[in-house]
């Protein structure tokens, strides 16, 4: 209960800072039919988040084609990320950012992926990442928006990873 009302407050809190791609916000039916996968794993000798490489999949379980924003996308996907003690850990503040905005036309049962090195995503115009500690063990949520920040949003099982 507690590690929702957590995320849940940090949703608001980084929601006063993103800006969206726009979009109609998703219709139910059409909301049903989205699964999101996370998969974390080990991307290299370095410590830390630079070691690890987030990839979330977006997948149409549904019977009709749908059209969502691609998880590259400026406020598409989100990280949540707790520590062993199910404390909430801020994403930190890297730089800015201005990517080009791509629909995906997914057809019944097919996906698109999208990698996130180091666990960094964008908002509206700021790329943001986490400082990990070597390790420590951690759970992290992936929240993808199928249109940007105007809808709707879905999240991903819960993903434990221990930092190396």
């Amino acid at each position: 209960m507690h590690k929702c009302l957590g995320i849940a407050l940090l949703a608001l809190a980084a929601g006063q800072a993103l800006a969206g791609n726009g979009g109609p916000p998703a219709a139910p039916a059409e909301a049903e039919r989205l699964e999101v996968g996370l998969a974390v794993r080990a991307a290299g000798k370095d410590g830390g988040a630079e070691g690890l490489t987030a990839t979330v999949t977006v997948k149409n379980s549904g019977g009709a084609p749908i059209t969502v924003e691609h998880p590259g996308n400026r406020s598409a996907v989100v990280f949540f990320v707790t520590d062993a003690l199910g404390n909430i850990v801020p994403p930190e503040g890297i730089g800015k950012a201005d990517p080009g905005a791509e629909s995906v036309r997914l057809a019944p049962a097919a996906g698109v992926s999208q990698a996130f090195p180091a666990l960094r995503f964008i908002t509206g115009s700021a790329h943001f990442g986490y400082r990990l500690r070597s390790g420590e063990t951690y759970r992290v949520v992936a929240l993808y928006r199928p249109h940007g920040r105007s809808g709707p949003g879905f999240c991903s099982r819960e993903t434990p990873i221990t930092v190396s």
